[in-house]
């Protein structure tokens, strides 16, 4: 027992109200990270109210699943196309179920959204992290990111993509932790299957395929203790083996996006194609880095895109060296996602949307490494309060496009759908028809009710109405 007004006893009081006082922080900190997640979760919710957002690929995803809906298979024009069919696939699911709205699709993206957001923290804590911050963090930059904000309300595979291939890892990472060998035989055939699940998704998901063989091997001891458990059979596996690689180059030079890449190659020549390739690569990451897209930045700053991407790849790349010795099904899936995106001869950031929440917590790995603790702090608090601001504008003006109501054909898009979103929401205007694209009507009139809230004012606008929809309809089957 120490004298109240003696040394020790001035001391105990005083470590005594820093415990107090850090407690109090660490409460104050953790109800405010709760008041953020349930802000963004009710405004990612709010999104399900926005009209039907269609752009190129979602108009060729929700005419194939049109086409099986009217039972004439997986097609897009009476002909197969290279998207794999599992996000079609849902959307049929969907329909058949007398949900095919808007609001059911987004909402099918806004529960991915939140399962892969789920397992990934999961996979973070147990592998990345030693405490909750970080994951967190990582976690509400995510959603905060325009990339994200974007293509939450748009039916593309991206989201349901990024749920899955997630919930794969962490299924793998799960079977990996267990001690029972039959538990852990049941949980690897279920992250096995979502891996296959995420395939047909999304082709890249054969980025997944080397994490399950790493996590055999792991659960082996090693690979070469499980080369010894085969070198009995040592002819067999061989044989074996090259089986599976003669079948898997097949499967991939049959592969229309392969042929199609080629094709790119080959028009645009060898050096110019390298050209395209490192500037593409290197924009996306700018753009995921500054949380902008490039193309409303003013022409000086949309220079300095690649140079800020160089730097962001850098600290993931970094990030990924610094764990070499401790790699996971994680780090080979992210190894492998990026050495085959680094051949696509496309540019869209979208790409990157599946790895973001592994790439910032890479990125916030390599920069603790090289920095000390205190300007770590306050290089990741300025950088990550300045992602935020650009983040929620992005998600308000994403929720000024959700309730927009009869006014969102002004004001969505880049212009391209303009014409045919005012048909649609307006039968009574008229443009040249080399404006309208006639899938995108015909989708619209299906599944958008509001695009016709005012073809009932007139028998005319209902005659025209049925016409239209015989025509379209006729087209698409």
């Amino acid at each position: 027992m120490f004298y109240p007004n003696s040394t020790w006893g001035k001391w105990y009081r005083h470590q005594h109200s820093l415990n107090s006082q850090s407690n109090f922080n660490m409460e104050m900190t953790k109800h405010v990270i709760t008041v953020i997640l349930v802000l963004l979760a009710l405004l990612y919710a709010v999104q399900c109210l926005t009209p039907l957002r269609l752009v190129n690929d979602s108009i060729v995803y929700l005419s194939i699943a049109t086409s099986a809906v009217d039972g004439h298979g997986f097609l897009y024009h009476g002909a197969p196309e290279r998207y794999p069919l599992g996000y079609p696939a849902a959307i049929f699911t969907l329909v058949k179920c007398g949900i095919g709205r808007a609001w059911a699709f987004v909402g099918l993206n806004c529960l991915c959204l939140g399962l892969g957001l789920w397992t990934g923290y999961k996979v973070l804590r147990r592998l990345f992290f030693d405490t909750n911050r970080e994951p967190i963090v990582a976690c509400i930059l995510f959603l905060l990111s325009f990339v994200v904000i974007k293509h939450e309300t748009q039916m593309l595979s991206d989201i349901p993509y990024f749920g899955l291939s997630t919930l794969s890892l962490w299924s793998l990472v799960w079977a990996s932790e267990s001690t029972d060998s039959i538990q852990r035989i049941y949980r690897f055939s279920l992250g096995t299957c979502l891996v296959a699940c995420s395939i047909c998704i999304r082709t890249i998901g054969i980025a997944l395929v080397p994490g399950v063989v790493l996590a055999v091997m792991a659960e082996s001891g090693s690979a070469a203790n499980l080369l010894h458990r085969f070198r009995e059979h040592r002819r067999a596996v061989t044989i074996l083996l090259v089986f599976l690689g003669i079948a898997l180059l097949g499967t991939i030079s049959r592969s229309t996006y392969l042929r199609m890449a080629l094709a790119t190659y080959r028009d645009r020549g060898l050096l110019n194609s390298l050209m395209v390739l490192v500037h593409s690569r290197l924009s996306e990451w700018g753009e995921v880095a500054i949380n902008i897209p490039s193309h409303m930045l003013p022409r000086f700053s949309a220079s300095l895109v690649p140079v800020i991407g160089l730097f962001s790849m850098g600290m993931v790349v970094g990030g990924l060296w610094l764990r070499r010795d401790r790699a996971s099904v994680v780090d080979v899936y992210t190894i492998c996602y990026l050495v085959i995106l680094s051949f696509t001869p496309w540019a869209d950031s979208r790409y990157l949307l599946p790895l973001l929440l592994f790439a910032i917590s890479y990125a916030v790995i390599c920069l603790k490494s090289i920095s000390r603790p205190p300007l770590a702090r306050l290089v990741i608090g300025g950088y990550s309060a300045l992602f935020c601001v650009l983040g929620l504008t992005a998600l308000a003006y994403s929720t000024r496009l959700s309730l927009s109501g009869s006014k969102f054909p002004q004001v969505y898009g880049d212009g391209l759908l303009r014409a045919t979103y005012r048909t649609a929401f307006n039968p009574r205007e008229e443009f040249p028809r080399d404006q309208i694209n006639e899938d995108a009507l015909y989708l619209l009139q299906r599944y958008e009710p509001r695009a016709f809230w005012n073809r009932s004012t007139s028998e005319h606008d209902s005659e025209n109405a049925g016409r239209d929809q015989k025509q379209f309809g006729n087209g698409k089957t």
